[in-house]
């Protein structure tokens, strides 16, 4: 089955993307975003779109897509967790070294 994935920078976009038609969309938490400054959530927002979208049977996805020294490897990986314990489905991930450690 084809499922229509899109980008958000914020909950308001989250929100409109999802009533325009998306499966999936994916929202980067801001202390991990590559474009702090413009996009991405703080918890309380991603827990709301995480919310929304369960319980609308659509799916959220974390972009994952900076890459990362050393030490933000634990942080991340407690952030992560949180995360999919609210309910994200997926992560995308540029950084190789990164993707061996999320999964």
């Amino acid at each position: 089955m084809l499922k229509v994935l899109a980008p958000a920078g914020s909950e308001e976009a989250t929100y409109a993307v999802f009533e325009a038609g998306a499966d999936a969309v994916y929202v980067a938490p801001a202390e991990w975003s590559r474009r702090v400054a413009a996009f991405g959530l703080d918890d309380e927002g991603m827990r709301r779109c995480i919310e929304y979208a369960t319980a609308h049977g659509k799916e959220l996805r974390v972009p994952l897509n900076a890459y990362y020294q050393q030490q933000d490897l634990d942080p991340l990986l407690m952030k992560i967790e949180q995360y999919v314990r609210w309910g994200v489905t997926g992560v995308i991930i540029a950084d190789l070294g990164l993707l061996s450690e999320v999964r």
